[in-house]
């Protein structure tokens, strides 16, 4: 790979995205605003960031020499030839990051932003689980001691079950009618098909005002909704998905935090995990449920919702936690390539491909996956930056944290001889050094314990 020119940025959705270092002035910057608007060309060594809801557009599909353009009240784009011809060209397609692209000469101003944006980004966040938020949970019990394995693991699995994977910080309040009178028959009235469907019709809003709201909102026991707009504005949120404003009234007091005037601090990652610490050891802990999964799950959720999703949940937990694992490990089991430090490694290389005009290929995913297991290996938890260094660029390097920073980490890897190990030999290297860092937890406890037998013997 040849020294990158330019600065490239880019953040990822679901976790930040590597950014290049290189040691060359960065380009200057247009605004969104003028990226958007403007109708204008911009000169190659001119860089704009689009950041409208998180859609990009692949910098491949602007050449250089030619003009980028799009047929009013149609999605045909048309790149114009320097020659005057004009041929059509695919549509650009909104993708799951916000980047600051480079415009080659000749291109003009950003495309608009596809219909079905938002639905893919829905789409994202509708994934299973994300190892990001799950370790930043563990790293919040543990420091909260919540250390047995067995309640960590039932407190992990519930927390898991009542945020969607640990993607859902706002309660999903996407409700259709039908299911609206099977799960809250007769609530606040609605004991309809007819009655339900209207609520639904409403929306989210309408919806928790129904179901938390009302006479049932302000019963003795209930949620203590006693103010109109109460349902929807204590609905569920962070990773137990407090609702209600007695429970935002009282985590609030407990925790130094304005809930009740505030509601959405609860959804913000770091108040969400002491909130859930504080209600499991409120809820749970006190009434000794906590491991038992059947009565944690009434403590939580007020019902036995998803009993078996959440049993699942906790025996997994329970089997991480006995090989180890902590924060930053990868998932046991996980393949390479679904590992994160490997797409950060590959977000980061497609990058300084783009730079070059060079079309990522089977060469970039093996240096990312040589990059991965040395990553590993050295113990990093992330990939921040990478660079190229050495005589023409003859190492990659992979780091950790701040470049030059004292509790930085880095590794490297020959360039050459990473872009020509095969994925398949390093996913088997991969596989190795989790098996080895797995047991190493293992192996110093049964030491500790042939350590401390005979002391405790005399």
């Amino acid at each position: 790979m040849a020294m990158a020119m330019t600065h490239l940025r880019s953040h990822a959705c679901a976790m930040p995205a590597p950014r290049l270092v290189m040691p060359t002035r960065s380009p200057t910057r247009a605004t969104s605003t003028s990226c958007i608007r403007s109708k204008a060309r911009v000169s190659s060594d001119r860089v704009c960031w689009y950041s409208a809801r998180g859609n990009c557009v692949p910098p491949a599909k602007w050449l250089a020499g030619h003009r980028l353009w799009r047929k009013p009240r149609t999605p045909n784009w048309y790149a114009s030839h320097p020659n005057g011809r004009s041929t059509r060209t695919s549509t650009p397609t909104a993708c799951r990051a916000r980047t600051e692209v480079r415009f080659h000469q000749g291109s003009t101003a950003m495309p608009h932003r596809p219909r079905h944006a938002s639905q893919s980004r829905h789409a994202h966040h509708a994934a299973a689980y994300s190892k990001e938020n799950g370790d930043f949970v563990l790293q919040a019990a543990q420091s909260a001691n919540i250390t047995d394995p067995k309640e960590l693991a039932n407190f992990m699995g519930q927390m898991q079950v009542e945020s969607h994977g640990f993607t859902k910080m706002h309660e999903n309040l996407n409700y259709s009618g039908e299911r609206l009178l099977k799960v809250f028959p007769g609530r606040n009235g609605m004991d309809t098909i007819e009655k339900a469907n209207a609520v639904a019709a409403g929306g989210p809003e309408k919806i928790a005002e129904t179901i938390y709201g009302g006479d049932w909102g302000k019963r003795r026991g209930g949620p203590g909704n006693t103010e109109a707009s109460d349902g929807w504005k204590f609905h569920g949120r962070g990773f137990v998905q407090l609702t209600g404003r007695y429970n935002y009234e009282h985590y609030g007091k407990a925790l130094g935090l304005d809930l009740v005037n505030h509601p959405d601090l609860a959804a913000e990652p770091a108040n969400a995990a002491k909130i859930a610490t504080q209600y499991w050891k409120e809820r749970v802990v006190a009434l000794g449920h906590q491991h038992d999964v059947t009565h944690a799950t009434k403590d939580v959720n007020g019902r036995y919702t998803a009993l078996a999703e959440r049993k699942a949940a906790v025996a997994q937990w329970e089997t991480k936690l006995a090989h180890g694992y902590k924060p930053g490990d990868p998932e046991p089991g996980q393949s390479l390539q679904d590992s994160p430090l490997y797409k950060q490694a590959k977000s980061a290389l497609q990058e300084i491909d783009v730079q070059f005009g060079r079309k990522s290929d089977q060469l970039t995913d093996n240096a990312a996956a040589a990059i991965t297991v040395a990553a590993l290996r050295g113990g990093l938890t992330r990939i921040d930056h990478i660079t190229l260094g050495g005589n023409d660029n003859s190492t990659i390097f992979a780091i950790q944290g701040k470049p030059g920073a004292a509790l930085s980490k880095f590794v490297d890897v020959p360039t050459v001889e990473s872009m020509h190990t095969p994925v398949a030999q390093s996913s088997q290297a991969f596989t190795v050094v989790q098996q080895v860092q797995q047991q190493a937890p293992q192996q110093n406890s049964q030491q500790a314990a042939q350590q401390t037998a005979p002391a405790m013997a005399r």
